[in-house]
């Protein structure tokens, strides 16, 4: 925690000084004297200001290049990981296929089992007149 300490100007009494138009100010004086605007004195003083600021500024902007640098880098960086992972197209991509394949199994399981039956059929023909339930019905080849 900070804590102001008040200032207390301390008035010195100085003899005066042995040229005359050299004077001593008073505390008053230099404090009313501050909002005027002497040019030289504030010429030299905002030169400094100024020399001091594009310093600063440049510090600053030597900062902000290398940290918009390190941006950049990492912004790369993720704009390649986002695309190496699989987007909603690629995942609807991959379920239509997977479709496309259950629906082949499917038409092939259909097919086979009906070849079956075929093969089934003509081997009951062959061994005895068809199938049990041919015979019930009074069909097959012996009747």
């Amino acid at each position: 925690m900070f804590f102001r300490r008040r200032m207390r100007m301390h008035v010195v009494e100085l003899s005066p000084p042995p040229n005359e138009s050299v004077r001593l100010l008073s505390a008053d004086e230099v404090r009313d004297r501050r909002g005027q605007s002497d040019t030289s004195f504030n010429a030299a003083g905002a030169v400094g200001r100024i020399e001091r600021f594009v310093g600063a500024a440049s510090a600053s902007l030597g900062q902000l290049e290398s940290r918009i640098a390190h941006l950049e880098v990492v912004t790369a960086e993720l704009a390649e990981e986002l695309h190496a992972r699989p987007s909603h197209g690629d995942l609807l991509e991959v379920r239509l296929q997977a479709s496309r394949v259950e629906a082949e199994v499917r038409r092939l399981g259909t097919e086979l089992r009906g070849e079956v039956d075929e093969i089934k059929d003509i081997t009951d023909a062959r061994n005895g007149g068809g199938s049990p339930d041919m015979r019930r019905r009074g069909g097959g080849a012996a009747s």
